[in-house]
């Protein structure tokens, strides 16, 4: 992967815009999307459910995170 500039507040945003879409999403295939390691993006769902307290759920079958179901994160991202 290459080294991206984009701040990570921006990506963090972009991560919730994609889980306010409905859409499951893998550290995999988000960190190849916004071209940053699948570690960078495990830590930035960590920081949204720990710090932040967004309602994320995570399948451990499917390796998948989402919303929880009726989750409404109305934070510092809208």
């Amino acid at each position: 992967m290459t080294g991206s500039t984009r701040p990570p507040l921006e990506r963090m945003g972009k991560i919730l815009a994609l889980l306010k879409e409905g859409r499951e999403v893998t550290c995999r295939g988000v960190g190849e999307e916004l071209e940053v390691c699948s570690k960078t993006i495990q830590r930035d769902l960590d920081f949204l459910r720990d710090r932040l307290q967004v309602p994320l759920g995570y399948d451990t079958k499917r390796g998948t995170w989402k919303l929880e179901r009726g989750g409404e994160y109305v934070g510092l991202f809208r």
